[in-house]
């Protein structure tokens, strides 16, 4: 009988980092979370862990899915290593959601863990963003490809749906009108400044505050039209 082919799998956790807005249907990340951790449906089985991705400042970044709800992200210094081995990721496992209670407001947060576990077939074995581990003396660990977690048979992406298209956009437009709203703001007190002859400093660091977050702005929205455009 023939030796199963065996995949050469190496682990990175991860913390995943909060959102704060709410999915599409009204539930926030802390909720889901709580139910998660207390195994309430429809957490209450099987959880089907996906990455979505998106587009954050003009660079790739994506969600972390379970049972199609957003929990969070993929942290922003461990999203070029999945830009860049997109295809060797093959599962996305071990959810680990625990608490610890607010000093301040008194209240329980939820937060979560989980870890990717990258194919060696094609990945590099020099990153340094794997952990640590060792198992019958390999860097990693083998993984029969029959292996129901790593058979390939679901796929760890999720495509992005349109309500999640349009809810990026909406948040691209708000973030843009905050910065455009601040920059005028800025300006029009750099000239009160300079009209009422106070410090120089405060008149020209305003300003250039102003130019800052005006130039941001207007730059958001021509990025966010030119991709509309595209689709």
């Amino acid at each position: 009988m023939a030796r199963p082919y065996v995949r050469m799998v190496r682990n990175r956790a991860f913390k995943v980092k909060g959102v704060t807005f709410d999915n599409d249907d009204g539930t926030s990340r802390q909720e889901i979370l709580k139910d998660i951790k207390r195994r309430r449906p429809p957490f209450d089985e099987d959880l089907c862990l996906c990455l979505e991705e998106y587009d954050y400042e003009g660079r790739p970044a994506y969600y972390v899915k379970v049972n199609g709800s957003i929990i969070g992200v993929i942290p922003s210094y461990l999203s070029p290593f999945v830009t860049e081995n997109r295809d060797n990721i093959i599962g996305l496992q071990d959810l680990e959601v625990s608490s610890f209670r607010d000093r301040d407001t008194g209240k329980t947060i939820y937060y979560a863990e989980a870890t990717l576990a990258v194919s060696m077939d094609e990945c590099g074995c020099e990153s340094d963003v794997f952990d640590d581990d060792y198992e019958d003396g390999i860097y990693g660990y083998p993984v029969p490809e029959y292996h129901p977690r790593f058979s390939g048979k679901k796929s760890v992406w999720q495509e992005p749906s349109k309500s999640a298209k349009e809810r990026r956009s909406n948040e691209a437009i708000r973030t843009r009108w905050v910065f455009a709203v601040f920059g005028i703001g800025l300006m029009a007190l750099s000239i009160l400044a300079s009209a009422a002859h106070i410090s120089v400093f405060v008149s020209v660091f305003t300003f250039l505050c102003s130019l800052v977050s005006l130039v941001y702005a207007r730059y958001g929205f021509f990025k966010y039209w030119g991709r509309e455009d595209e689709d």
